[in-house]
């Protein structure tokens, strides 16, 4: 009888446990992929202003001003839109390599990295996989139509180029969720 009753006892700790790991990690998971998104859209804002163009910020997207094409060149197109989401993979990598390095102990701050690292990265990854939706005429004024939207609309690249980079993206989204997928796992449960 007495072990039934501590077997009772240690559950509800369980359960707290498990809830708190899990509310914990969702709200990491929020935290960082809204600082990724800003992170993006701040870029893209900066490098506007730093060319000289207006803009409107809202949550889903930065709005450059004039849209008139007589205003943009090929450069700024892709320093605007492009470059953006490579600085975002470019820190991802860098957060995951400094994770590697100073592996132990795993820390709640370290778990934070990790997931932002990967939302990173995911900036990267959805804006190339959502550029093929540039095609058939999308409005400017679209959410669809930012990141390498703009610049596979800009250069009016075929759509079966845009179709491959977006075929490419999900393979590389795939093996670099294998690669992390051990670091995460360590930092998830290590804690």
């Amino acid at each position: 009888m007495s072990e039934t009753n501590s077997i009772k006892s240690s559950e509800p700790n369980t359960f707290k446990k498990n809830l708190k790991r899990v509310t914990t990690t969702f709200l990491i998971l929020l935290t960082t992929f809204l600082l990724a998104h800003f992170l993006r859209l701040f870029l893209e804002n900066v490098f506007c202003h730093e060319l000289g163009h207006t803009t409107k910020f809202t949550f889903n997207k930065v709005f450059a001003y004039p849209q008139d094409p007589a205003y943009w060149g090929k450069k700024q197109v892709v320093y605007i839109y492009a470059v953006p989401s490579i600085i975002c993979l470019i820190l991802s990598i860098f957060i995951l390599y400094v994770l590697r390095k100073n592996r132990n102990p795993a820390t709640l701050l370290k778990f934070f990295f990790m997931w932002l690292s990967i939302n990173l990265s995911s900036i990267f990854f959805v804006y190339l996989i959502i550029a093929p939706l540039s095609f058939g005429g999308l409005n400017p004024d679209s959410v669809f139509y930012q990141g390498y939207a703009v610049v596979w609309a800009y250069f009016k690249f075929p759509e079966a180029v845009s179709l491959i980079f977006a075929v490419i993206a999900i393979i590389l989204a795939f093996v670099w969720g294998l690669i992390i997928c051990n670091d995460l796992l360590y930092f998830s449960f290590s804690r």
